[in-house]
């Protein structure tokens, strides 16, 4: 955290059909398909540049829409003390930056503790509205126990740009799953309706050994010591079948029927495995889902490899409750692309999606890698996932933009081909 190379980040808006994709975020615009949408800073990549000192970086995760559509950032950025800091910035919906949010448009928060001869740090991965007010930031600070550990963090601003003192201590909630000596890695999450919100990562038991993770925290900052089954208001699980034992979780999506979780494991052959878990309210697996397991897994890369292996690291629920988990799978090449999986609402994978079930797309040059960051579905059933490609001689990832459509067929994507 905090060691990307980056001076400034670009930041643009892509129409796709009905609908344009911010890093993840979709919205209507009556634009041509698959080129960047004009009336979002004249089509060019509006670049941030929110750092407090120098070296100067500043690095966005998550983004969600205001009650104006303009857009709430959020990220990292090279803070006045610290290795990085939260981020939160608002943007106009014109691309302009707001600058009567926080100082000039942005918030940079140092809210990681350290140890001797260490520095803090704090990142922001998810932002979303807070029912009374404001936004709820969700994402990992450091810990003041050991140099590579990280707490949850869970982070109310409201519409100013202030950090709200009444939620949590101090304004943050730092869900921490087991022991202050373990290690926890992850930070992506969600907000529900009623103001709670849901944290996903993984707890690292030693060298081969990671555990599944699900916190929750309540609308007033607290740990919810009613939900899942580890103290602190986790849900704790090992879903690897052999060595190494590596689960973890990444993107959350709440609704009606559950919490999911998507994430990755590994199989009893070392295949890693997209992982989806329907928890319950009160954190439990949920028996309606996944054939009564309350999990569905599966290694999706190409079926001609003996480790199909796959991960996944974002998750969108469709117009009928069908469910996406996208991340990135191997190629015939053993070479990573892009993939999207589409199972049933009760947790089934549905073979009528692309090939078995899973579309995958190979976008980076040959000996390249190719991953899925976040997923939306828009309201006529396709698919659009954000995320990167690499070649092996590139100086640096190209963000790539692609839309599927209900069967899982790529279609437009951005940049062109």
């Amino acid at each position: 955290m905090g060691g990307r190379p980056f001076l400034r980040v670009d930041l643009w808006r892509v129409a796709l059909g009905a609908t344009a994709l911010m890093i993840g975020v979709g919205t209507a615009r009556a634009v041509p398909p698959g080129v960047p949408d004009p009336a979002f800073n004249g089509g060019q990549p509006v670049l941030l540049d929110f750092a407090r000192r120098l070296p100067k970086r500043t690095t966005p995760f998550g983004v969600a829409f205001d009650a104006q559509g303009g857009l709430v950032v959020t990220g990292e950025a090279t803070p006045d003390v610290g290795q990085s800091g939260l981020l939160l910035a608002r943007l106009r919906p014109d691309g302009a930056i707001d600058t009567s949010f926080g100082s000039v448009g942005s918030v940079v928060l140092q809210l990681g503790f350290s140890i001797v001869g260490e520095p803090p740090a704090a990142s922001g991965f998810d932002v979303a509205p807070r029912p009374a007010g404001g936004w709820l930031v969700i994402g990992v600070a450091t810990t003041s126990t050991d140099a590579a550990d990280r707490s949850g963090l869970v982070t109310a601003i409201d519409d100013h740009g202030t950090i709200d003192a009444t939620f949590g201590t101090g304004g943050s909630a730092r869900p921490h799953p087991g022991t202050p000596v373990q290690v926890f890695a992850g930070g992506r999450g969600a907000v529900a309706p009623d103001g709670s919100a849901y944290l996903s990562g993984a707890l690292r038991m030693d060298a081969s050994t990671t555990l599944f993770t699900v916190s929750k925290i309540t609308p007033a900052g607290l740990p919810d010591a009613t939900f899942g089954n580890a103290a602190g208001g986790a849900y704790v699980d090992d879903f690897a079948e052999g060595a190494p034992e590596l689960s973890s979780g990444s993107s959350v999506v709440v609704t009606p029927a559950g919490i999911l979780v998507c994430g990755d494991t590994t199989r009893a052959d070392g295949a890693g495995e997209v992982l989806v878990v329907r928890l319950t309210p009160a954190g439990v697996l949920d028996p309606t889902f996944g054939g009564g397991t309350g999990v569905f897994r599966a290694a999706v890369g190409d079926p001609s490899l003996p480790l199909p292996s796959a991960q996944c690291s974002g998750l969108a629920v469709g117009p009928t409750g069908e469910i996406y988990a996208a991340g990135r799978a191997l190629d015939g090449t053993e070479f990573f692309e892009l993939s999207v999986t589409r199972l049933t609402p009760a947790g089934a994978l549905d073979a009528t999606f692309g090939m078995l079930g899973t579309s995958r797309l190979q976008v980076a040059p040959a000996g390249g890698n190719s991953t899925i960051n976040d997923v939306v579905v828009q309201p006529d059933g396709k698919i659009v996932v954000a995320g990167s490609s690499e070649g092996v001689m590139a100086a640096a990832p190209e963000a790539v933009v692609v839309r599927f459509d209900v069967n899982g067929a790529p279609g437009c994507s951005w940049p062109p081909a």
